[in-house]
């Protein structure tokens, strides 16, 4: 999710984008987990230095996201996003987080994109439009 400086910007507040997703899971029967809201990964190439420096911020999505797909079993099934921009800004950031849930066997789903896996081709789409949002 935007932080509110970019939410300002792109005219979809943290809360529209959470409404927007709790909606998809009532409408889905998906049980919410937990909501997590990204901070700054705009810059980030490393998962781990993004996670630490958002932590030294009082950021921790992403040591949640982490920790839920390191559970076992996987403390997730699926990712809702509102669009595959929300989760991370550059290719190598975006590639690690959805590579992790799936190759775990867990789903995403992005509502600009549609559902998100190796094989319907949207994967490819989506890292194009993170390289056109830069």
């Amino acid at each position: 999710m935007s932080s509110e400086e970019q939410a300002k910007d792109e005219r979809d507040s943290l809360n529209g984008q959470e409404r927007a997703g709790r909606a998809w899971a009532e409408a889905n029967d998906a049980k919410i987990v937990d909501v997590l809201k990204v901070s700054f990964s705009r810059d980030y190439r490393d998962l781990n230095e993004c996670n630490q420096d958002m932590k030294k911020h009082g950021y921790y999505a992403l040591d949640t996201l982490i920790e839920l797909w390191e559970s076992k079993p996987m403390g997730l099934d699926g990712l809702w996003c509102r669009d595959l921009t929300r989760i991370g800004r550059t290719g190598s950031l975006l590639t690690r987080v959805v590579e992790e849930i799936i190759d775990r066997g867990g789903r995403i789903y992005s509502q600009a994109e549609g559902w998100i896996d190796a094989q319907n081709g949207a994967m490819q789409a989506a890292f194009q439009s993170v390289a056109h949002y830069r």
